[in-house]
């Protein structure tokens, strides 16, 4: 493998998505490893978690249970367009760091509790449970000291 960490991509308008998916598949990679939803602990310092262009992943503020079509559908496209130069797209569902001074997406996990993580969680694994070309990666700097944190991640 060998991968690039595109950990912010998913805050990308299209046109910067396909200038580094090319120019990375040219380059010799063969896989990218991005959040779907990133952070600022990732660069992503937009309200709400929005694209450059002002696509929240949520229709309700940071509630993970509340999906944004508009959002999510930018999201496949960027898979797709991995699976089109031939790279495996290394999914990490939300940057989930527990370092919330640094803007960590923790919080937004804790916020919904193990009910709305294992809602989440169901939702992004059948969304894209048919690409061919996804590899998941969860974690992020996270902290698994406590039960809680574990079972929040774990759900």
């Amino acid at each position: 493998m060998t991968g690039d960490s595109g950990h912010c991509m998913a805050r990308l308008v299209p046109s910067d998505v396909q200038t580094y998916i090319s120019t990375r598949a040219r380059q010799g990679f063969n896989s990218v490893q991005f959040n779907l939803v990133a952070t600022g602990y990732v660069g992503n310092s937009n309200a709400n978690l929005a694209t450059d262009d002002g696509i929240t992943p949520f229709t309700s503020g940071t509630d993970i249970t509340a999906p944004n079509e508009t959002y999510w559908s930018r999201m496949d496209s960027y898979v797709q367009l991995c699976a089109q130069y031939g790279l495996l797209a290394i999914l990490n569902p939300i940057e989930s760091s527990t370092n919330t001074d640094q803007g960590g997406g923790y919080r937004y996990l804790s916020a919904a509790g193990t009910s709305g993580c294992t809602t989440f969680g169901q939702y992004v694994g059948k969304r894209y449970k048919n690409f061919s070309n996804v590899l998941w990666q969860l974690g992020n700097d996270y902290d698994d000291q406590t039960t809680t944190t574990h079972n929040i991640m774990t759900a």
